[in-house]
């Protein structure tokens, strides 16, 4: 009896494992061809411009490929390059970029800034102004590389303040921005940087002080020689001997 059942089960046990078996249980599924998705073409008239035709301009770097996606996700700023061809009228290129100014999404609104700062008209200088109390540092950043572009002499007196920014990326922008306005009051505003705890910092302000070429300028310089950070000494050091070797 004890035998007839052991063979029962080994019986069914063997059933079992071959039922488990893929080779015996895989389903042979036919290949299904999908049919190539069809695209239709759009209409050349339909472009915003041939330099956006796809096919023409193949994608082949990361930058491109990003261009081309803002392109598609962000209509305005197709017709801000459009708008970008004909700035030689800025009041009336302002005043069309004005929804783009105040849009809810930040892409929109820095390519706007940046195509306003890009008019260098004084125009301009509201809007720039205006986009310093943007709570994001990359608005605040364009503004503060766009009043760079101002002749406007008051603008330094705007820019100083951000040389305390909490973020850094503001703070270099805004240091660049001095170096490019030159005079007096830049120098003196830099300098009061040379004893910033971040050597980041230390060092742009050493460099911008180099790029306004001035003997006052060299004066501040001198102790950064003797910087605890690298970079700050050997940039120090190069300044002052270019400085020197104009004077001979």
């Amino acid at each position: 009896m004890v035998s007839c059942l052991l063979s029962v089960l080994i019986i069914l046990a063997l059933t079992a494992y071959k039922r488990c078996d893929p080779l015996d249980t895989a389903i042979k599924l036919k290949p299904v061809e999908i049919p190539a998705a069809t695209v239709t073409p759009v209409p050349a008239q339909t472009r915003a411009s041939s330099v956006y035709n796809y096919q023409e301009y193949p994608v082949k770097t990361e930058s491109e490929i990003t261009t081309k996606a803002l392109l598609v996700i962000y209509p305005e700023i197709v017709k801000l390059h459009q708008l970008e061809q004909h700035a030689n009228m800025p009041g009336e290129t302002i005043s069309q970029l004005q929804p783009m100014l105040y849009s809810s999404d930040p892409v929109v609104r820095l390519a706007a800034l940046e195509s306003v700062a890009e008019l260098k008209s004084p125009l301009s200088l509201p809007i720039l102004l205006d986009a310093l109390n943007d709570y994001l540092p990359s608005i605040r950043k364009a503004s503060l590389e766009g009043l760079s572009l101002q002749t406007n002499g008051n603008v330094a007196d705007v820019i100083e303040p951000f040389l305390y920014d909490s973020d850094i990326s503001v703070k270099i922008a805004a240091i660049d921005a001095l170096a490019i306005l030159g005079g007096e009051q830049a120098i003196s505003s830099l300098a009061s940087l040379l004893n910033d705890y971040d050597p980041i910092i230390r060092n742009t302000a050493v460099i911008a002080l180099g790029e306004i070429d001035s003997t006052l300028g060299g004066q501040y310089i001198l102790p950064l020689q003797f910087d605890p950070d690298q970079r700050v000494r050997n940039n120090a050091e190069t300044i002052l001997l270019e400085q020197a070797t104009k004077k001979q």
